[in-house]
């Protein structure tokens, strides 16, 4: 269905800006309130919305009882206002077309963010991964089945905050019978076996869909593609996946990605079950977990006395200077080499307060470097305020660093951010050990 020439025109109390995109039943533009007045001081930045059209003269019966459906759907889950599910705003109808309003997410979906990257690093995979299933848990306590989770289902903010997106053929679980599900429907190359054999389902065909957007994430392409819903059945029937071996993820992020590809769906795990093997999982590049070992692996090493030397340093297997890392390094080999040069130096340095202050203000120094900014010296100051006051709490120290820096420079200063945090801590532990200062006996 083409997109209807609206751009420019009311619609309601909003604005038309421009097209963005198409959902299941319908056209998405960017929308702004016609009605809201600039400040006092003359800025203005109107509220910008997600407005999805349908056409109900074009609509057949089964169109607008999925409309029905979506609408009733999204103002029941309205009230709770799950950071990770798309927030519902309104619904009117005006002449021949309904208009669903919701919040706006500036980096469009997952699917535009594959290919725009061709994969997903591990560090935001975990991030995407943890959110989305979060999101899924909520709507499954909820008895909602989505029904159709996919790459262009997932909807992300200026911030990288997943949002799960178009109910179009979402539907509320059956209390008494909450496995006797059996509709054909949803995107074919994300489709569960069971829902392909036309057998019942419940909310572990959601499972399979995100093991199959993780795989896409890794992959930069389907986990079953074909030519037709036949074809896919096949492989989906014989379990045909492509190789993972391009998938640069450790062993367990690939494992829980199988795991979610159970053919049989009491094999795959539930949403917090997903949760639970991400947050416990230890992933390469520094995220939460790498972090806090970071921490106190550093502080650990940190108070100790002075070690007598017994052996010649080893040299760096890959010729680079220890703890010395430039731009080019992508966001992976950028933790890495904070990880292990921090790891490695920390521990054959005689003076311990000295290496750790040196590491600090040079981390200090390429985070300012990084942010820009004739105030960026004050924002890191800041920065590391909240990492002390707020030390295990990353999701306010993500919100802060991100206060202060480009969206596109974030994922190169979030390392090196907890990387700070963790010299930080070794250092305070230091200054509070009884054996600061002393000396070989």
């Amino acid at each position: 269905m083409a997109a209807p020439n609206i751009i420019g025109k009311s619609c309601g109390e909003f604005t038309v800006e421009k097209h963005i995109g198409k959902g299941t039943f319908g056209q998405v533009y960017l929308v702004t309130r016609t009605d809201q007045i600039p400040s006092r001081t003359g800025s203005f930045q109107p509220t910008n919305y997600a407005m999805k059209v349908i056409n109900l003269s074009r609509a057949n019966g089964r169109e607008k009882e999925l409309l029905d459906r979506e609408t009733q759907i999204l103002s029941d889950l309205k009230r709770f206002k799950h950071q990770n599910i798309v927030q519902y705003v309104e619904c009117f109808r005006q002449g021949d077309s309904a208009y669903i309003i919701m919040e706006y997410c500036e980096r469009g979906t997952l699917y535009e963010y594959i290919r725009q990257n061709k994969v997903v690093s591990e560090y935001m995979f975990v991030e995407f991964v943890r959110q989305m299933a979060s999101g899924l848990e909520f709507l499954h306590s909820k008895n909602v089945l989505h029904r159709d989770v996919k790459s262009k289902n997932i909807l992300l903010t200026a911030h990288n905050d997943v949002k799960i997106a178009d109910f179009g053929v979402a539907r509320e679980i059956p209390v008494a019978a909450p496995g006797n599900m059996s509709v054909f429907i949803g995107s074919p190359q994300y489709m569960s076996p069971e829902m392909l054999a036309k057998k019942p389902y419940d909310e572990k065909t959601d499972i399979w869909s995100l093991g199959c957007t993780c795989f896409e994430m890794g992959t930069g392409d389907y986990a079953f593609k074909a030519e037709n819903i036949q074809q896919i059945r096949q492989l989906v029937e014989k379990k045909q996946l492509p190789p993972m071996e391009n998938a640069d993820y450790c062993d367990d992020i690939k494992s829980i990605i199988m795991w979610m590809l159970q053919k049989e769906s009491a094999n795959r795990p539930t949403a917090k079950q997903v949760q639970e093997a991400i947050a416990s999982h230890k992933c390469k590049n520094i995220g939460t977990h790498t972090a806090v070992e970071l921490s106190k692996a550093v502080a650990k090493v940190a108070p100790r006395k002075k070690e007598r030397k017994t052996s010649e340093t080893k040299t760096n297997d890959s010729g680079r200077e220890s703890g010395v890392f430039s731009d080019h390094h992508s966001e992976g080999g950028l933790a890495e080499s904070v990880m292990g040069a921090t790891m490695k130096e920390v521990s054959n340095t005689q003076n311990q307060q000295d290496y750790l202050q040196k590491q600090s203000n040079k981390y200090q120094a390429q985070i300012v470097r990084l942010m820009g900014g004739n105030r960026a010296s004050e924002h890191v100051t800041k920065i590391i305020k909240v990492c002390r006051k707020h030390s295990t709490d990353y999701d306010k120290i993500k919100t802060v660093v991100r206060k202060y820096i480009r969206e596109d420079r974030y994922e190169r200063v979030y390392p090196l951010v907890l990387a700070l945090k963790g010299v930080e801590e070794a250092i305070s532990s230091q200054n509070q050990s009884p054996l600061h200062g002393d000396s070989d006996t």
